[in-house]
């Protein structure tokens, strides 16, 4: 919990001095960069989910056994 919050504190600090810099060269580049930390970020969140789950012995089409809907009286339909 304290790593936590110390990391969180040092994001607001440094994106805040980053996007200040940025400011002063061009209006446009804080919501660039933004832009471009946040695409990162997800490719990032992306090749660690799919890397977890061929860990996990998981393959990328494994869900699609679990997209049917079951009715009550116990039907599975497609």
């Amino acid at each position: 919990m304290g790593i936590n919050s110390a990391v969180e504190i040092l994001g607001k600090v440094m994106g805040l001095l980053c996007a200040g810099y940025f400011y002063e060269a061009n209006i446009e580049f804080p919501y660039i960069s933004g832009a471009v930390v946040s695409i990162v970020g997800l490719v990032i969140c992306i090749i660690l989910m799919r890397a977890g789950n061929r860990k996990a012995g998981w393959k990328d089409t494994d869900c699609r056994e679990f997209s049917h809907v079951v009715t009550i009286d116990g039907n599975a339909q497609i």
